[in-house]
């Protein structure tokens, strides 16, 4: 792929059942290099929203108002669950968002009262940042503190993120933006969620929370704009593959649109990370190869484990 695209470098991560089955950089590129994740910040921020709902300072059916007074009239329903899955009916994007002298409160407060609803809340999928740059608001009036703070003392410190970040500015991209990661930090952020919220012996999310994240947050919702065709869609991830009988998750991802893209195959206890800085669309073609590779591999190792076992 680095070769046929021309790309700087890439790397590429793969975890099976805890243990590292992959590891490859190619290039520059390195398990700690720095890089930004663009729409795979949103998985990150949403896990830090369920962080403080965990700890009882939010509730995802909060109206927005609660916290946020400057949200009136038809955007006084707006619910945290409905930010966190692009279903409030907010403006997919607002200026201010790219603002970095600003605050989250000055950009919560613009979106909030110069802005028109796209849609009455909970009445449709409209894929975009605004609404997570309220959550994040939310989230600093909840508890009191500044995003930076609030992920640094629920996500980065527990998990032993060291590369991993939201930028150098009070009003951060929560969706995309300045947000950075490493291959190994993601990667560390998947396994958490595949082991039901702990890591190292320590909860960093309930397990409720893990599987609110993952279940379909946009059933019976029309979908208006969406870059993944008919996907349904949890909080700050995309649902990938479902199945069929019980509308579990099997394959969850939250790919960035500069090619950083990770994905859990919950069914083969797999977490992956295809760490690349270039366009989505020339990306994707093999991450999806990879994903597929990766499952098949997952199969044959299974199947081999369980023929030993048998004899």
């Amino acid at each position: 792929m680095v070769s046929r695209l021309g790309l700087l470098g890439a790397g590429l991560i793969i975890r099976l059942h805890g243990r590292p089955v992959c590891e490859v950089y190619v290039g520059p590129l390195g398990p700690e290099t720095e890089m930004p994740v663009v729409s795979a910040a949103k998985w990150l921020s949403a896990a830090t929203v369920l962080a403080l709902v965990d700890e009882g300072k939010l509730a995802l059916d909060d109206s927005v108002s609660r916290y946020l007074p400057y949200f009136k009239g038809d955007k006084r329903g707006i619910t945290l669950r409905q930010l966190l899955s692009h279903t409030s009916g907010l403006v997919d994007y607002s200026p201010c968002m790219f603002q970095q002298q600003l605050t989250l409160d000055v950009c919560a407060r613009q979106i909030g009262e110069k802005t028109k609803l796209r849609a009455p809340p909970g009445r449709e999928f409209a894929y975009g940042g605004a609404a997570f740059s309220v959550a994040g608001r939310v989230a600093e009036v909840a508890a009191n503190a500044s995003w930076a703070e609030i992920f640094a003392g629920r996500v980065a410190r527990p998990l032993g993120l060291r590369h991993t970040g939201y930028g150098p500015t009070a009003n951060p991209m929560l969706s995309e933006g300045l947000v950075y990661s490493s291959a190994s930090d993601y990667a560390t952020f998947l396994q958490m969620l595949l082991d039901g919220g702990t890591h190292d012996g320590r909860r960093v999310l309930s397990e409720a929370m893990v599987e609110e994240m993952m279940r379909d947050q946009t059933a019976g919702i029309a979908n208006r704009v969406s870059p993944r065709g008919d996907r349904t869609y949890g909080l700050g991830c995309w649902r990938d593959v479902v199945d069929s009988t019980t509308g579990r998750a099997l394959l969850v991802t939250s790919p960035g649109g500069g090619g950083f893209v990770p994905w859990i195959n919950r069914r083969r206890g797999m977490i992956g990370v295809l760490a690349v800085f270039d366009r989505l669309e020339r990306v994707w073609p093999t991450a999806v190869a990879v994903m597929t590779a990766a499952r098949d591999g997952a199969v044959a190792l299974d199947s081999a484990a369980a023929g030993a076992g048998a004899h």
